[in-house]
């Protein structure tokens, strides 16, 4: 049967998709928005019946200039009085909470799509850059993740586009590598309004720290990507206006999946960083949900070694501080050794809360890569504790195992998944810290790599060569450095 002229699709399946108009120019195989995007152009999708569609009645997508609110799911679920009086402030100021079905017959791409605070190209580098599967997988541990975190990405700025769009503007420009955007702007202005943006967001409740860690999160992925050297103050600016709001349990349970992983995220840098500079981490991590069964897309199981790692840069600091003083204080000093004790049994005992059903929920690439992830963090806060207790240059035979230890382990297991490791940068660095010889070390600063054992970007794995780099020829130069010592050895590097 000949189908009827009517019948005929007149836009490739993206553009249909995405409701945008399809343009071809003569003699051209694919439309313009998919020559634009390199994508795979083609019409494959059923024929319409002739005439005009039999009505149903749906919900239909509000106007662009009046964005549905898409509230994460631990916000439609509680039923709290909290939680609704954060539903109706986003009613006032936003327009009608949708339905749960109204999340379930648009996918994300297509509510991004109906935006009206977003330009064609603005929305294309978004969807490239920040929403595909494949641009996701540089930063979260799989695609079990996916969807739930491309949910989240656009549920919030479709929500919150105004105090967001500059954030992420910002994010996916960084990640766009070579590829011009004549269109668009600048990302560095794109990441100083977004800051000037971040200062001044308000959180006096579980919706304004949401908002907070959403643009937190992208100024950090673009500051990962350009500017290494500033993620410290991005995560303290961060972690401290949300500070008071997150040690609220009632606020703290309100927080999505998302929400606790954009947080993780953020908490992990600053606690890198400050472990680095010798300073206190900004906030001491506290439990945000009782689901038993959650595993972050970030730090997979390692979400309960997060206040542990706390602990490290707490009693770190104290020693810095205590090694400033001209009279030696002994009873501080011991007790900060009886804290170290301590502390160090607690993570040798430490143990990942491996949900039921781990290894069926997950890929088996997903399973390794997180047991992987977590033998290596608990490896980390060992070693560092030793060279707490030890300067480098003594006591090097048990941590030389240690660091082999956390390094053939990583190796092995990117070489099995053929993927990197995300979030071991830290881990990877305390390790290399350890290497002696001029052929070892070149062989594991080789593999600091997007494709190796680190991931972001080049800028940042130069960043955690030249760390690693700087503290040997520091420890040629001297027999007394601690751990503590290392904000005051490469400071120009922090």
């Amino acid at each position: 049967m000949v189908a009827h002229k009517s019948q005929l699709a007149r836009s490739c399946d993206r553009c249909y998709s995405l409701k945008e108009r399809c343009q071809w120019n003569t003699d051209s195989s694919r439309c313009e928005r998919c020559i634009r995007l390199n994508q795979l152009c083609q019409t494959k999708r059923p024929t319409k019946k002739p005439g005009r569609p039999t009505r149903i009645h749906s919900v239909q997508l509000s106007s662009p200039r009046s964005p549905r609110i898409l509230p994460s799911p631990r916000l439609q679920q509680n039923t709290s009085d909290s939680a609704i009086s954060i539903a109706s402030t986003e009613r006032d100021e936003l327009g009608q909470i949708p339905t749960s079905s109204d999340v379930a017959q648009f996918s994300p791409i297509q509510r991004l799509s109906e935006m009206g605070h977003l330009s064609i190209p603005e929305r294309d580098l978004l969807e490239l850059r920040l929403l595909k599967d494949e641009s996701m997988l540089q930063f979260i541990i799989g695609p079990s993740f996916h969807n739930e975190h491309r949910e989240y990405l656009v549920s919030h700025l479709v929500t919150f586009v105004e105090t967001l769009k500059d954030g992420y503007m910002a994010c996916a420009l960084s990640w766009t590598g070579d590829e011009p955007w004549p269109q668009i702007g600048d990302c560095y202005q794109y990441a100083a309004s977004a800051l000037s943006t971040l200062r001044s967001v308000e959180v006096k409740d579980a919706q304004g720290m949401s908002l907070c860690l959403a643009l937190g999160h992208a100024i950090l992925t673009f500051s990962l990507r350009l500017r290494a050297n500033d993620v410290l103050a991005i995560c303290r600016q961060t972690l401290t206006q949300i500070k008071h709001t997150y040690q609220q349990d009632s606020a703290r349970k309100l927080l999505s999946a998302g929400d606790i992983g954009a947080l993780n995220y953020i908490g992990l840098t600053d606690l890198a960083e400050s472990l680095l500079s010798g300073n206190i981490p900004t906030i001491r991590y506290r439990i945000c949900t009782e689901n038993t069964s959650y595993v972050d897309c970030y730090i997979g199981l390692c979400t309960s070694l997060m206040p542990l790692y706390y602990d490290l840069g707490e009693l770190s600091h104290s020693l810095l501080q205590a090694s400033r003083r001209i009279v030696n204080d002994e009873t501080l000093a011991t007790e900060i050794q009886k804290a170290l004790g301590e502390l160090e049994i607690t993570i040798r005992n430490w143990r990942p809360n491996v949900p039921e059903g781990f290894t069926t929920r997950f890929t088996t690439t997903e399973v390794l890569e997180m047991l992987s992830q977590a033998k290596a963090m608990q490896g980390a806060a060992l070693l560092i504790l030793h060279r707490l207790r030890y300067p480098f240059g003594s006591e090097d035979t048990s941590a030389r195992a240690m660091a082999l230890d956390i390094l053939t382990q990583l190796d092995m297991t990117i070489r099995v998944t053929k993927k990197p490791i995300v979030c071991v940068g830290l881990q990877v660095l305390v390790a290399c810290l350890e290497l002696h010889s001029d052929a070892e070390r070149a062989q594991w600063l080789n593999n600091i790599s997007p494709d190796g054992m680190s991931t972001y970007s080049e800028p940042f794995n130069d960043r955690i060569k030249a760390i690693v780099t700087a503290v040997w020829v520091a420890r040629q130069q001297s027999s007394r450095i601690y751990w503590y010592h290392l904000g005051n050895t490469i400071p120009t590097l922090l």
